[in-house]
């Protein structure tokens, strides 16, 4: 069965960053510090072991509410603190930071099916005790003000206007992409891991009748966590690069801890 947005092949096929940036007045951007990274030995052969994580929604997100913050701050935080248990005590001056993918389309009128995206980075350093509501609060508030149209826009033209400066587009491919190489690789040095929270699916009801859950999974260096909403599901689909299962280990505990019901299930790997 075909779904059909009703966006017309223009629109499909539009280039929504060229669009939609690209302003003159570009920002500041600042260098940011390493963040931290789980230790341990990563998986050999570039190997990656792949975690479901189920529970119910109706379950987590009265927990989220009752903080004041969104579902991702909640998790978010959860995460961050799955980490920070796996911390050694003289790395604690390093932040931890998540990277949470943004989809443009929430800001801006583009149906494009091209690549719009962007990413956000949300940081804490634990030099001090702090408690899960005091760090969802903080997670939340930074999320906000990093997301609003005009915060977004301005990351964004600093991007596109880069790529259309004369002297970049005069540059070789093999030469851009080495340097696409490079600064990916420093820009990964920044993030302790990725979470990327793909919605509520809602999918037509000729199709939902035959669809019992959504998931997903994405390539990384570190960990990477989706999530999803079906119904009264809420499923994250996590890959780590790393042989430790300590911070998948330590998420699922607290969430267990607290009364939410918990069903794991996990890929065996070549160690």
């Amino acid at each position: 069965m075909t779904v059909h947005s009703g966006a017309s092949e223009g629109d499909l096929r539009q280039d929504s960053f060229r669009q939609f940036f690209g302003g003159k007045n570009l920002p500041h951007v600042s260098a940011r510090t390493k963040a931290y990274h789980p230790g341990g030995l990563k998986l050999p052969y570039h190997q990656l072991q792949f975690f479901e994580i189920h529970m119910p929604t109706s379950q987590i997100l009265p927990r989220a509410k009752t903080l004041n913050v969104s579902l991702t701050s909640y998790l978010g935080a959860l995460w961050m603190l799955a980490i920070r248990d796996e911390m050694p005590p003289r790395k604690r001056q390093l932040p931890v930071t998540i990277s949470l993918p943004v989809n443009l389309r929430n800001y801006f009128p583009s149906k494009t099916t091209r690549n719009f995206f962007n990413s956000v980075n949300v940081t804490h350093v634990f030099d001090s005790e702090i408690t899960l509501e005091e760090l969802a609060a903080e997670f939340d508030a930074s999320l906000k003000s990093q997301l609003t149209e005009e915060n977004v826009k301005k990351q964004m033209d600093t991007f596109e206007t880069m790529e259309y400066v004369a002297p970049v587009r005069v540059v070789p491919l093999f030469i851009k992409q080495w340097v696409v190489r490079h600064f990916t690789k420093k820009a990964n040095q920044k993030v302790t891991m990725t979470f990327s929270n793909m919605g509520v699916q809602k999918p037509p009801k000729s199709l939902g009748e035959r669809i019992e859950n959504y998931s997903g999974f994405c390539s990384t260096n570190t960990i990477f966590s989706t999530m999803f909403g079906y119904e009264d599901r809420l499923t994250l689909g996590v890959s780590s690069a790393y042989m430790n299962t300590g911070v998948v280990k330590n998420f699922v505990r607290f969430l267990s801890s607290s009364g939410v019901d918990i069903t794991v299930c996990a890929t065996e790997v070549i160690k």
